[in-house]
């Protein structure tokens, strides 16, 4: 840490000791004088990069269901699963004498994919035995007991066939699991038929029947987002009764109206990488962020604390993060990254000024252009200098969509021998 900032203490000390010249160049920077200010850029500002972890992941109805496991050459090993309750399409329903289940399906439709979609895929359902409670919020690494077994398949997924499967009314792509009639038929219909209570509102059935896991298997080797809002994600519950002599169906929905979970798990054993020899005094030359929580990059903005109280006033403050060439491979790059404010157990999305953008809510987000990432960090660091902000805070560099994405970037670092990540400021100095 003294080597980096060594060089940034003289300047710092230049710079105090200018502030009451009239020529210009005395920071050794183009500069514009008048007699009340001077404009400045300080380019490539010290700063300090390494790769840590992100564990605190709220991953409750995150827009996706993600689904499989895949190796990534870079990160690891990482898996994914959910859980969610199913809701009643209709309340207090009436099956009718002798009401038989005849078969069951979970439809599930496809939302993209992430990695080899060309091997054999592998899949378990399990009856929740856990609630999964309304008024809580669940991280990725909360996991609920299961119950009975209702599918257990190796398929070939086809995430951008559309096949007419019976029940399908949209024109999605739908993976379709075949379940086990025999847990419906005791843990609904009979169950139904001898308290009828339990389908009065889809609460009492929430307690009842408390919804599905989904889970791949470890050798998986892609990741699917499955969609919980579209029409076609339900539980298709095909019967037949005393009374009728057509085939009946009764659906069993997610949509908006239930909570459902997203699960991940990571190994990082053979990843580029290690948690436990990162420097945070000196940085590194690359750095690792990834979606699903795991690995995230951090940024420590050090060269500030020198400019506290120095009356500067930032005109605008950016940093421009590059993708390291040859790590994308087929692994889609997130589309934008967010920063994050760590302070204690808190982090916080750090708040800034949007072009085009007048009052309201104001978020910084660096979105990808040309294997690149730019943030607009104006208000942020002006808070810093203007002590608001008490301490430097680390910044946690994270894809957007976090919880319903797979998406993974390898980020140049500060030691980067030809593409360091930079800090630049543009200022104005007052006399």
């Amino acid at each position: 840490m003294r080597s980096l900032f060594k060089g940034f203490g003289a300047f710092v000390l230049v710079l105090t000791l200018a502030s009451c010249e009239k020529d210009t160049g005395n920071l050794g920077l183009d500069l514009i004088h008048s007699q009340t200010f001077k404009l400045g850029a300080l380019k490539e500002m010290p700063i300090v990069t390494t790769t840590g972890t992100f564990d605190s992941l709220i991953s409750t109805n995150p827009g996706n269901f993600l689904l499989g496991a895949y190796d990534d050459p870079y990160f690891g090993h990482h898996e994914a699963f959910f859980s969610t309750q199913l809701a009643l399409s209709k309340v207090s329903p009436k099956f009718g004498d002798s009401a038989t289940v005849d078969s069951v399906f979970l439809m599930l439709p496809y939302n993209g994919y992430y990695g080899d979609t060309t091997q054999s895929f592998s899949v378990e359902v399990h009856r929740l035995g856990e609630i999964i409670e309304l008024d809580s919020t669940y991280r990725e690494d909360d996991v609920f007991a299961t119950a009975e077994l209702l599918n257990d398949s190796s398929f070939l997924p086809k995430p951008k066939v559309f096949t007419r499967w019976r029940g399908v009314s949209g024109s999605t792509p739908v993976m379709r699991l075949r379940l086990d009639p025999s847990v419906f038929q005791t843990e609904f219909f009979d169950a139904a038929a001898a308290d009828s209570t339990i389908v009065k509102t889809s609460g009492d059935f929430f307690k009842h029947f408390k919804g599905l896991q989904v889970k791949g298997s470890s050798s998986n080797k892609a990741l699917f987002a499955l969609s919980p809002t579209a029409t076609d994600g339900r539980v298709l519950v095909y019967y037949s009764n005393d009374t009728s002599t057509k085939a009946l169906r009764f659906d069993l929905l997610m949509l908006d109206r239930v909570r459902y979970v997203n699960h991940f798990e990571h190994n990082y054993a053979q990843a580029a990488f290690d948690f436990s020899t990162q420097d945070t005094a000196v940085g590194s030359p690359l750095i690792y962020s990834q979606s699903m929580g795991g690995a995230a990059g951090v940024l420590r903005l050090e060269s500030l604390k020198a400019l506290r109280d120095s009356n500067l006033l930032v005109n605008y403050a950016e940093i421009v993060m590059h993708v390291e060439e040859g790590t994308v491979f087929d692994y889609r790059l997130p589309p934008a990254l967010s920063l994050l404010a760590v302070r204690g157990n808190t982090r916080n999305l750090i708040a800034d000024y949007v072009t085009g953008t007048a009052g309201g809510r104001l978020v910084t987000v660096g979105e990808l252009r040309d294997r690149t990432y730019s943030f607009n960090v104006t208000r942020h660091v002006q808070r810093i200098l203007n002590g608001k902000d008490s301490i430097v805070a680390p910044l946690l560099i994270v894809p957007e969509s976090m919880a319903a994405t797979p998406r993974r970037v390898v980020l140049t670092g500060n030691l980067h021998p030809v593409k360091p990540m930079q800090f630049n400021l543009y200022i104005t100095r007052t006399k």
